[in-house]
């Protein structure tokens, strides 16, 4: 069997590195030949290579990479620019035929399309109705409520692409509940709509050191700083001087692109330099290594539709990596979250400095939720959430798909002290 993961955006995203890769590398391990076809952050500059070190060893003979296009944003190294409409209209058309045309060449018996963003929606049209394979839409944001996106012709240009993808393609799979109401609602409840939570892949961190932990008063956050990304480290910056006040050695890292002159001046102007240390962007595989250094990961959110929309990073890989989070109640967090931190209403500042003071104060609680948060995370191993994809793939391919993987699969065991 083979199928195409069309995703347009690059490898080092996290859309791929944590939603794409790991659901390539769970397909291969059962025999299935995948197709990554993505679009580049800097296509002009970009030139061929086997891309081998986002893969496990046992797999990268089952997963091929291919470019197709230019993504709708350039980035060099950790610095967005963002076209013009103009030249976005170029870019968006370009990579449409791109993508168009690597899934011509590149045949499949199905195609899981990330994201119902126009151009890739437009792909997966052509794939269905032209070449006739079954075509499975995947969402993890809601794109017309984008903190990205603020002209009223654009969001409605989104929605309509959005309800034609939700009525088009055999079925939907949606990383978060509200996202599976969302596009029920838009198919008229006549599609197939699947709430599936992403997951975490074990593979990737099994030669990192588990080593016995310290507790320091040390906060983490990791993510963007921009508040065009929904994630609220202004809120967490009012909520930590808070915290401050009662536990005045208490530490917070801030790990994540950003403008560092910007985040130097707001920590100066809130007199929080002493206690506030921003570390600047991070690779995935560095994460290990920031969340063994900190006691608490704190996701600060607001209660905005495209935080109930998205499912929390910081709350599962927090919780793979050991250690208590603390984020708002709102969309799937406090679900996902069970008693592996706490959950306290979104925005507001108060309760999340009262949520962080009282782990970093009580040491053994923090231990606590971090081990309920470790066993709880292991029902969402890739390796466990995949089997959810297969039963979709046999629904709309009318093929069965094994279970069981090829050859012997890498362990590794998540410990936490």
């Amino acid at each position: 069997m083979k199928i195409n993961i069309v995703i347009p955006q690059s490898l080092e995203s996290p859309t791929a590195l944590m939603g794409g890769i790991p659901i390539a590398v769970e397909l291969a391990r059962v025999g299935i030949e995948v197709t990554l076809i993505l679009l580049h952050h800097d296509y002009d500059s970009y030139s061929p290579d086997s891309q081998a070190v986002h893969l496990p060893e046992d797999v990268r003979h089952m997963v091929r990479i291919v470019y197709a296009g230019q993504m709708l944003v350039k980035k060099r190294r950790w610095q967005k620019s963002y076209f013009s409409l103009p030249q976005l209209a170029v870019v968006a058309l370009k990579s449409t035929r791109g993508l168009k045309r690597a899934l011509a060449e590149n045949p499949a018996d199905a195609v899981i399309l990330y994201k119902a963003q126009p151009h890739v929606v437009l792909a997966g049209l052509y794939a269905k109705r032209k070449l006739r394979v079954p075509t499975v839409l995947m969402v993890d944001d809601l794109e017309s409520e984008s903190n990205n996106i603020r002209s009223r012709w654009m969001k409605a240009l989104l929605r309509r692409y959005e309800k034609k993808a939700a009525r088009s393609f055999d079925a939907v799979i949606a990383h978060s509940r509200f996202l599976a109401a969302h596009f029920a609602q838009l198919t008229g409840n006549d599609r197939d709509v699947h709430f599936i939570p992403p997951g975490v892949e074990p593979w990737r961190f099994e030669d990192v050191p588990r080593e016995p932990h310290r507790f320091q008063h040390r906060v983490l956050y990791f993510g963007s700083m921009s508040p065009k990304s929904g994630q609220r480290v202004d809120l967490l910056l009012e909520a930590f001087r808070q915290v401050v006040a009662k536990v005045p050695d208490a530490r917070l890292v801030l790990a994540g692109a950003g403008n560092a002159e910007e985040i130097e001046n707001t920590l100066e102007g809130m007199n929080l330099r002493k206690n506030v240390s921003y570390v600047g962007p991070f690779e995935l595989s560095e994460l290990p290594r920031l969340v063994a250094a900190c006691d608490v990961v704190a996701d600060p959110v607001d209660a905005s539709l495209a935080n109930q929309a998205k499912c929390s990073t910081r709350v599962r890989y927090g919780m793979f990596l050991g250690r208590p989070v603390v984020t708002g109640n709102v969309g799937d967090r406090a679900w996902m979250l069970g008693r592996g931190g706490l959950a306290v209403e979104a925005g507001d500042t108060g309760a999340l400095a009262t949520a962080l003071t009282h782990l970093l104060m009580s040491p053994d609680a923090a231990r606590g939720m971090a081990r309920e948060g470790g066993e709880r995370i292991k029902q969402f191993y890739w390796s466990n959430v995949i089997r959810d994809y297969f039963g979709i793939l046999e629904t709309v391919c009318g093929t069965k798909v094994s279970c069981e993987p090829k050859q012997p699969v890498p362990c590794a065991c998540q410990e936490v002290t």
